[in-house]
């Protein structure tokens, strides 16, 4: 039976993770993406990952996690969106150490967790404070295995310009080598589209400069359905180092940390 093609746009945790998925399911995959996957957005993060483990015998579960997230936004997160990611943490951990990342341990085979924010319980999985760095590091060392064996067609410094498209049927997409200036069309079964964050849309935000937002503004010129924007937020603990904002670990909010900002002149609480 012939193999079904997947063109991936972004090769972050994201691209990475969906490249992955196709191939396990049968699937051959070209991965498309301007930056190399080691300048991705996702090797910048710190503090780690939420997953009702319960390596600390805090009777944690998949319940319990559902609802503090569903608390920790007020109400207006999508249930079944929480209640499958809740659910299905325990295991993309597993499968994630499964890959090699290095999660820091409390035990010989048991993950260590911290406190983080908006969580009752100790149900972070981190690595020191590269949790991202290990994460990545394993998930390209995982692509590079297919790309090896022939699963995975990387092409790095290639830009997406626009999809390939017969009334409302995606037929792949054209993309440009940001080298060569050369436009090439990739048709394919599917198109994902993992290209990121928008930082570039924003002031000072904690992302990737990289993250520009351009191939979410190319999808909506072409009528492609752009949902929840309204809940687009960035890391909200920063500081100004050197023009660029820093990001400072959620962590520091769950070990008791206060955010102020200013109100009449005055600090004033808010998280």
């Amino acid at each position: 039976m012939k193999k079904r093609k997947i063109v991936i746009i972004g090769a972050g945790a994201a691209g990475l993770s969906a490249a992955l998925q196709a191939v396990s399911e049968g699937g051959e995959v070209v991965l498309v993406s301007s930056q190399p996957s080691e300048r991705a957005q996702s090797v910048m993060a710190e503090g780690g990952i939420n997953a009702a483990m319960d390596t600390k015998n805090e009777n944690d579960s998949p319940e319990e996690h559902y609802k503090d997230t569903i608390n920790a936004a007020c109400g207006l997160a999508d249930p079944n969106a929480v209640w499958n990611m809740t659910q299905a943490a325990p295991d993309i951990i597993r499968w994630l150490m499964d890959l090699g990342v290095q999660f820091n341990r409390s035990g010989f085979d048991e993950v260590d967790l911290r406190n983080f924010g908006g969580q009752k319980k100790k149900r972070t999985v981190f690595a020191q404070s590269d949790t991202g760095k290990q994460l990545m590091t394993a998930m390209i060392d995982a692509v590079r295995k297919e790309e090896a064996a022939g699963n995975v067609e990387r092409l790095s410094h290639h830009s997406f310009q626009t999809l390939l498209l017969q009334g409302n049927v995606c037929l792949g997409c054209l993309i440009k080598d940001e080298y060569s200036s050369t436009v090439t069309e990739l048709h394919s079964d599917a198109v994902i589209i993992a290209s990121g964050g928008m930082h570039g849309l924003f002031g000072n935000t904690t992302g990737s400069l990289f993250n520009t937002g351009e191939v979410t503004a190319k999808l909506f010129r072409l009528g492609i359905p752009i949902a929840n924007s309204e809940m687009i937020q960035y890391h909200p603990t920063t500081i100004e180092c050197g023009g660029k904002r820093m990001l400072i670990t959620e962590a520091v909010r769950a070990e008791g940390g206060k955010l102020f900002s200013l109100k009449n002149g005055k600090p004033y609480y808010f998280m």
